[in-house]
């Protein structure tokens, strides 16, 4: 069951960018206590995200089993015993699971699932869903930016959480329950997600404020979707700054622009981040 949780503030709080990505904005990483101390979706029979513990030989995946009444409508985590046997279903998440990685101490698993924010516990969550696969009504309503990734719709409100399985007593904790934070709604996975050696805090990534950074040049995204990024990041009061380039492309390469580039760069994480790691009370 995954029962409500208090707000749990960051601990520790600073900036990183994407590799490979220098002209996009900084993004902001978070580190959460792991204890009170879609395309995601496998197909039917089919199994992914198989993980295996250093400690813990035993292997863990994600699928949809069973038949029938007996089948799965969304995927869980099974544990498959290392001297083989039959696979054992250890998870009953009504949203579904994905993104699955076990934890240094081999008894817990942290994984993603999307779910409602305001809906605190898991009947709730399995009431909610139940609901929106009962209505006839199919029509898609959004009130975020991003309403649309690849080819799958983003609405609804549901966003992705990271949730932490303890295997000895079965209990499924929402450590993102009861606060602003999500993952990115564009197919979130493992890389948005680490895990401290000692299994006490889960790092994650979350940038609440956009700097939009575009070149007039830029023949692999066209100015205008940045344009219009930015006006859209405005109308909804998001705070957002841009900074255009019209003698630029996908890359910032002429020097004096470069460095304008990085003075906008470091003063957006200086106001919103401050300077250096930011430590945070999870008390």
């Amino acid at each position: 069951m995954r029962g409500p949780v208090a707000p749990t503030k960051p601990q520790h709080c600073r900036a990183s960018r994407p590799k490979n990505t220098p002209n996009t904005a900084p993004v902001l990483e978070f580190t959460l206590p792991t204890e009170n101390t879609n395309q995601q979706h496998a197909q039917e029979n089919q199994s992914h995200h198989r993980r295996r513990s250093v400690e813990n030989p035993a292997a863990i995946l994600v699928a949809k089993r069973g038949e029938r009444k007996h089948a799965d409508e969304e995927p869980q985590i099974y544990v498959i015993p290392p001297d083989g046997g039959e696979s054992r279903r250890v998870s009953n998440i009504a949203t579904g699971v994905s993104a699955i990685k076990w934890l240094p101490d081999s008894t817990r698993i942290a994984f993603i699932s999307w779910v409602w924010p305001d809906c605190k516990v898991e009947k709730a969550q399995a009431k909610r869903l139940k609901e929106r696969k009962d209505d006839k009504v199919k029509a898609h309503v959004v009130d975020h930016i991003c309403f649309r990734h690849w080819d799958h719709w983003l609405f609804d409100s549901r966003q992705a959480h990271v949730h932490v399985l303890d295997l000895k007593t079965g209990k499924c904790r929402d450590l993102f329950a009861g606060s602003k934070f999500a993952l990115q709604n564009s197919d979130p996975g493992l890389a948005d997600v680490d895990i401290s050696p000692d299994g006490c805090h889960i790092a994650f990534c979350f940038n609440p404020n956009k700097l939009v950074i575009h070149g007039a040049l830029d023949y692999c995204v066209p100015d205008a979707q940045g344009l219009a990024y930015y006006s859209t990041l405005k109308a909804l009061n998001v705070p957002s700054r841009l900074v255009y380039f019209p003698d630029e492309n996908h890359w910032i390469s002429k020097p004096q622009n470069s460095r304008l580039w990085h003075k906008e760069f470091f003063a957006w994480l200086e106001k919103y981040v401050g300077k250096g790691a930011t430590k945070r009370s999870v008390r």
